[in-house]
Order: C-alpha cells, then structure tokens, then sequence
C-alpha cells in the first residue's frame, strides 16, 4: 500500500478552521483580558495585532491555544514591536528556541512569562511601548 501523501494546499484547507478558531479565541481574549488595550486599536488594527502576534507565536514554536493566548496577552501588554526593541531584545532571545535547549516552547514560555512579569512589576521594562 502506497503511503499517503497530503499535498500543501491540502494541508492550507485543514488547516484554515484551526487558524480561524484560534484567531476569534484570541480576540475574545483580548477584549476579556486587556480591554482597555483592545478598545485602543481602532478599526483593524486589533485584528491585525492578533494576526501577527499568532505568527509570531508559530516562529517561536508555539502551537497550543493557551500558549498562543499567553503569547498574545505578551504583546498586548508589551506592544508588538517589543522582539526587536533595545530594552526589550532579551524577550525575544529568551523565546527562542536555542535559549535553554533540553525545554520546549511550552516551558520556555512560561519561564519568560514569569521573567516579563516580575520585571514589569519592577519597572525595569515598559509596557504598551510598541503598540499603535
């Protein structure tokens, strides 16, 4: 028996109502958790927002939904741009998934969710500061 083979546009049109899913969950998020960020996007720009944080969350290996809600409330909080920001450089470099090699994205998510929180409590990092 011949394997089976699941050609790309097959595994775009599988895909499609995960993404959706998954995107309506984090918009739901947004307005539950960070309502007042959400009501200051205007027009698209919150769906924008979320569409980038969800690829962002891919290029950081994350795949749960509530890995990719953690990582959306991150950029809510810390704004958009907040991966390639001077002060904030050391949260990209701790997602990725080189930093601490034998954890996956799961716990490398959660050691730096802890890590963010504890410095924003300190003021050591600002929050919103990529955001529009």
């Amino acid at each position: 028996m011949a394997p089976l083979t699941i050609r790309a546009e097959q595994m775009r049109a599988l895909r499609a109502p995960f993404l959706q899913r998954l995107f309506d969950a984090a918009i739901e998020h947004a307005h539950r958790c960070h309502a007042d960020v959400a009501a200051s996007l205007h027009g698209d720009d919150l769906a924008a927002h979320v569409h980038s944080a969800i690829d962002s969350a891919a290029a950081y290996d994350l795949a749960s939904q509530r890995d990719v809600l953690r990582f959306v409330s991150l950029t809510l909080v810390f704004g958009g741009s907040w991966n390639d920001a001077p002060g904030t450089r050391w949260m990209h470099d701790a997602l990725m998934p080189h930093a601490g090699a034998s954890r996956d994205a799961s716990m490398r998510l959660h050691a730096f969710y802890g890590e963010a929180l504890a410095r924003l409590s300190r003021g050591e990092i600002p929050a919103g500061s990529g955001l529009a």
